[in-house]
């Protein structure tokens, strides 16, 4: 799990080859990105151009109690979590058995859905609570179970996109180089 300001975040994307990402994240009509068909509490999906898998989920949500949330965690894809509008709280443990103390560790089922594995919350105090604002970034690795969209002080509005960032582009060989695609905003990034 890493946090930090967007503005910090172009060493990382140099070192993993993920210029569209920080080309995303820099955009200065990000701010203003919205979907007309976005309901609240839904979501929308967006492919990255480029060829790479690299996807981008766009939620307009009201935070949670933790009470009501669930861990989760992906095995294929890093998550990269980005509030455009509001705050956000983000639950983080590791992966491993601090989950379900003295109880089995959650498993990936793949015909449930997309990449994802979920736990009950059941071991608060080893929680480790994230808030981003706009302006930041949390990233969750496939080792990091998370969860997301926790209210701060209360339930608020919160506008935010996760990046969604295959584990095989940023864990190959140092000497393999991937060519990024062409477009350089977020309208042209989008398809």
């Amino acid at each position: 799990m890493e946090a930090g300001l967007i503005k910090q975040f172009e060493q990382y994307a140099r070192k993993n080859n993920i210029p569209e990402v920080y080309s995303i994240l820099t955009d200065p009509g990000l701010a203003d990105f919205t979907h007309q068909d976005l309901k609240m509490g839904a979501a929308k999906r967006f492919e990255v151009a480029g060829g790479r898998d690299i996807y981008l989920m766009f939620q307009i949500v009201t935070t949670q109690a933790h009470d009501d949330a669930f861990f989760e965690a992906h095995r294929d894809y890093i998550d990269i979590h980005v509030p455009i509008e509001g705050v956000e709280s983000i639950g983080y443990s590791p992966l491993d058995a601090r989950l379900s103390p003295g109880g089995p560790l959650p498993d990936y089922d793949a015909s449930a859905s997309d990449d994802v594995t979920f736990s009950h919350f059941e071991s608060p105090h080893e929680m480790t609570i994230v808030r981003l604002v706009k302006g930041m970034y949390g990233i969750f690795y496939p080792d990091d179970a998370h969860i997301p969209r926790l209210q701060t002080n209360g339930p608020s509005y919160l506008r935010k996109m996760v990046i969604k960032v295959p584990v095989s582009l940023v864990e190959r060989p140092e000497d393999q180089t991937v060519s990024p695609p062409s477009g350089t905003t977020l309208s042209e990034l989008l398809v």
